[in-house]
């Protein structure tokens, strides 16, 4: 079955349900609560949206890009919606972030008898191995999950009802990828990524699984591999593919689109890059920049970090919004002001096993305020600096290796 085929059935069980006017109301993380769901006055909370007595059927609520800590039941208003709603994130899963704000499934639904349909979100972020990132128990219900990510769970990605249809979404690096809740239930899988998790599947009852990419091996469906997929920087959440994927199938696939969330794009720009090289210490080892979290201002989550460096010595991450290459000390100074400065974050002293870590606060400090702000849109590039009295170079100090981060919502 061809997406065109998928959207089909979609339409024709909308078609059978009672219609009435669609409306679209905007949320923004941004935004100053609660709002009025306009364009110019965003609600703040995509949970207020699917509350708010003027959500009705066939509305969309389009949330902006941005980190969401919310818990959302798709039960919104507890009025009888036959059809639903659409939630879509504007700028595609990427961009569009929902983590849990409390313990419980990250999004669930138990109502029945409406169509419903997710697009271009990201979940993640669920502690408990007993609590699901979307939880989907919709009786007689048509749930619709295009273009969306389930990563980084501890419990399983999707627990799926009734009919459940998933095109172009990628679920990975959850306790469980993807399983049933009922023998009866209809599943249909097209132009996916269930892969990498600690299990892919399991139970299930898809009754069509075509062009996609499945951890567990079938036999009987058509274009399904089980292959790496080859995403670009996984570990931090960036799952567009890389040059050489298997799931590039775009030129030979009849709908043209690529398996996954992410349709391949040559020229895109990943969120983070590491470059240059750090100098050889006196430990052995060559200094190594990392980082935790995100590069999401409303995601809040932030951390650089660094390893391999000198046991006990102090040290401080530094940054730039330009790039250069200049022997410095026993290493290489790789950033440079760029025509906005160079800005120190607090030094601090490295573990004994030459390890650290700084969190970054983006509303206070350097970080938050003056020309060093990392604000949306922005790009700086990241380094560290520490002391090695030893180094083979004699200089006394040295550098790691160096991180481009680009910032968003």
């Amino acid at each position: 079955m061809q997406r065109t085929s998928l959207h089909a059935l979609c339409a024709l069980v909308a078609f059978s349900l009672p219609l009435s006017a669609q409306s679209t109301w905007h949320v923004d993380v941004n935004g100053v609560a609660p709002g009025t769901g306009t364009p110019l006055d965003p609600y703040t909370s995509i949970q207020y949206a699917l509350e708010h007595p003027s959500t009705v059927n066939n509305d969309v609520i389009l949330v902006a890009p941005g980190t969401y800590y919310e818990n959302l039941n798709f039960n919104g208003n507890g009025l009888a919606l036959n059809q639903g709603v659409t939630v879509r994130g504007s700028a595609g899963a990427h961009r569009t972030v929902i983590r849990p704000a409390a313990p419980g499934h990250l999004a669930k639904g138990f109502l029945g008898g409406w169509q419903w349909k997710l697009e271009g979100l990201t979940f993640t972020g669920v502690q408990s191995p007993g609590d699901s990132a979307l939880y989907i128990a919709f009786a007689s219900s048509t749930v619709e999950v295009q273009d969306c990510v389930v990563r980084d769970n501890a419990g399983p990605g999707i627990l799926g009802g009734y009919d459940l249809y998933l095109t172009n979404t990628t679920v990975t690096r959850n306790a469980l990828g993807l399983a049933a809740l009922r023998s009866h239930t209809l599943q249909v899988l097209n132009e996916c990524i269930i892969w990498g998790n600690d299990v892919d599947l399991g139970f299930h009852n898809f009754t069509h699984i075509s062009w996609s990419n499945v951890g567990n091996s079938f036999s009987g469906h058509q274009n399904t591999i089980n292959a790496d997929p080859l995403f670009v920087d996984p570990e931090h959440g960036d799952l567009h593919l890389q040059a050489g994927s298997p799931c590039i199938v775009s030129g030979i696939h009849p709908s043209g689109a690529d398996m996954g969330a992410f349709h391949f794009d040559a020229n895109e720009i990943p969120d983070s890059e590491l470059y240059c090289a750090g100098g050889l210490n006196s430990v052995n080892k060559r200094g190594r920049i990392g980082f935790h979290g995100s590069s999401s201002l409303s995601g809040g989550d932030l951390s650089l970090d660094t390893s391999g460096c000198v046991p006990n010595q102090f040290g401080l991450f530094f940054y730039g919004a330009g790039t250069q290459l200049v022997p410095f000390g026993d290493g290489n100074l790789c950033v440079s002001a760029g025509g906005a400065g160079l800005f120190r974050l607090t030094p601090f002293q490295l573990n004994g096993f030459g390890k650290g870590m700084s969190a970054i606060d983006f509303e206070a400090g350097t970080t938050g305020q003056g020309p060093g702000a990392l604000t949306a849109g922005s790009t700086w590039n990241f380094q560290f600096w520490y002391r090695d009295p030893l180094g083979p170079g004699g200089s006394g100090f040295n550098l790691s290796n160096a991180l481009t981060l680009r910032f968003w919502e």
